[in-house]
């Protein structure tokens, strides 16, 4: 259930009426699975709060920089996709646990690398374990915050750990970065180039 701005109240079939804000803060509480980053980021640019006018055209392809990695990466947009993905490979969490949620805040290293072969090693925190539903069936990934730029914007998004080895875009933009950010015309390749 997400909330939007405007909606007061809903009315259940018993003519009581309960505030959404409630229903969802009491899903919160009952529900630690279920947090707030679950959810498409807020639409505003660099975390600033401010309601952006406007989304901009992006077209099928687009070449995203992510300055930790110092990498451009040609990425896939896929708005069937919940969250974002990043080629990593020889992935190693530091003091390692075997019960997945115990590595959430450890540190992972991995490799990652563009279209063009560039690799470089990255070192980051883990925020999220998910289970990701795909074509294939389902997986466990490990997720990382990551900061990605289009253009004159950049974004701190959500990011998970995937082996795209057989994929040729080694970053695939999900919704997590799309919403309130960018409308995807498919008639187009690219608007800003790959």
């Amino acid at each position: 259930m997400l909330l939007k701005k405007g909606y007061k109240a809903e009315t259940l079939n018993k003519g009581k009426s309960i505030a959404l804000g409630a229903v969802l803060a009491t899903t919160l509480m009952l529900s630690p699975a279920v947090l707030a980053s679950d959810y498409a980021q807020s639409c505003s640019i660099d975390g600033s709060g401010i309601e952006q006018a406007s989304k901009l055209v992006i077209g099928q392809k687009e070449t995203f920089y992510s300055p930790a990695a110092n990498l451009n990466f040609r990425s896939r947009i896929d708005t069937g996709a919940t969250r974002t993905s990043i080629h990593a490979t020889n992935i190693e969490i530091e003091d390692f646990s075997p019960d997945a949620e115990e590595n959430i805040g450890k540190i992972v290293n991995f490799i990652t690398a563009n279209e063009l072969g560039e690799t470089v090693h990255m070192r980051e925190k883990i925020t999220h374990v998910r289970q990701i539903q795909n074509s294939l069936g389902s997986e466990m990934r490990y997720s990382i915050k990551l900061d990605l730029s289009l253009d004159d914007r950049t974004y701190s998004v959500e990011v998970n750990l995937k082996d795209r080895s057989l994929m040729s875009d080694k970053l695939l933009i999900g919704r997590n970065l799309l919403s309130c950010n960018y409308v995807v015309d498919v008639s187009k390749a690219t608007v800003y180039g790959v």
